[in-house]
């Protein structure tokens, strides 16, 4: 079993910035820290997931983010309308 992430670390605040830009949508985002979203669960400060394991495999990398973002967008947006791939 692997758990991978596609490119370079980034934090919720940017992922979440990145899939209203590939989408198209401007809401107002403000990022905050660990004190202002205080939650039971405790969680780490860094929590990156790490590649290495799937490389060890010589599986191919992830895209990053905003590549794999486009890539589900354009497909789901065949997949609405129904545009035949």
């Amino acid at each position: 079993m692997f758990h991978i992430g596609g490119g370079a670390p980034i934090s919720w605040f940017q992922f979440a910035r990145t899939i209203f830009e590939v989408a198209g949508l401007k809401p107002m985002l403000l990022a905050i820290n660990e004190r202002e979203y205080r939650t039971r669960a405790k969680r780490p400060k860094y929590s990156a997931l790490s590649n290495a394991k799937m490389e060890r495999f010589g599986l191919a990398p992830m895209p990053p983010v905003r590549q794999a973002l486009e890539g589900y967008f354009e497909e789901r947006i065949r997949a609405v309308s129904g545009i035949p791939v």
